[in-house]
């Protein structure tokens, strides 16, 4: 269940979280079952592969190996703190800030910022005391809740979603924060480019 306002319209629906570090792991043993070899090798353009069609699904270095100089690092900033046992998220958007506390079983997730074009990834402990007081504010049971650590991560940013086919280079990159909700439905728009 997630509450996206505490005064006004509150959009209410289920869905599941996904704790990224194991559907990854997930999803990688997925497709080594289906005979899939995964390689990690640096590249500097689609050229460099002996492929038919290669796919640009790189996130941050996808603006750079197609030329597209739209695509930016967005640095975001959570924290996690102990789960007081929440059963459901939040997440509400005020003053431009967007807030949001995602319970992931032993810990919550908070967040968070959303900083375009700014690519270090040292936690800023300021922004991080925001946080925390903005999530406790809009969810009372973590007043208490330990704080467990702080994360940086930088996600792909660009003004919309790149998913065409050039050639035989299919791109797909640019998903900013939304990269696994859009994955199953772009994965499908890949294959169907790529055959």
């Amino acid at each position: 269940m997630t509450d996206v306002s505490r005064e006004g319209s509150v959009l209410a629906f289920t869905t599941a979280p996904v704790d990224t570090p194991v559907y990854l792991t997930w999803l990688a043993e997925q497709v080594a079952a289906l005979g899939v070899r995964t390689e990690y090798r640096t590249i500097t353009s689609p050229a460099d592969l002996d492929a038919d069609v290669v796919v640009n699904a790189t996130g941050l270095a996808g603006g750079t190996l197609a030329g597209d100089d739209t695509l930016v690092p967005v640095r975001g900033q959570v924290v996690h703190l102990a789960d007081p046992g929440l059963t459901s998220w939040s997440v509400e958007e005020a003053d431009g800030d967007l807030t949001y506390v995602i319970p992931h079983g032993r810990h919550v997730v908070c967040g968070g910022t959303e900083e375009i074009g700014r690519n270090d990834l040292e936690p800023d402990a300021a922004v991080a005391a925001a946080i925390v007081r903005r999530c406790r504010e809009l969810e009372p049971r973590l007043a208490d809740a330990a704080v467990l650590g702080t994360r940086v991560g930088l996600r792909p940013g660009r003004p919309s979603v790149r998913l065409e086919r050039v050639g035989d280079i299919v791109h797909c990159y640019g998903h900013g924060g939304a990269g696994i909700t859009l994955a199953w439905g772009c994965a499908e728009d890949v294959a169907s480019l790529v055959a």
